[in-house]
């Protein structure tokens, strides 16, 4: 069984030995216990403020 501790409004993809996909994302602070093989994959996306800073970064 998978583990993985989501922060607040973090959004996670999960991808499938297929190369199928998925995304979690959760209100609140949690642990959360995902009942897949351990070939899972699991990623943190960027969340939206961090995705402004770059933008900005960019743009200055």
């Amino acid at each position: 069984m998978l583990r993985h501790e989501h922060q607040k409004d973090q959004e996670v993809k999960i991808t499938l030995p297929d190369g199928s996909h998925g995304f979690v994302s959760t209100d609140r602070r949690c642990k959360v216990s995902y009942d897949f093989p351990a070939h899972i994959k699991i990623e943190i996306q960027p969340t939206v403020t961090a995705q402004q800073r770059v933008v900005g970064n960019l743009i200055d």
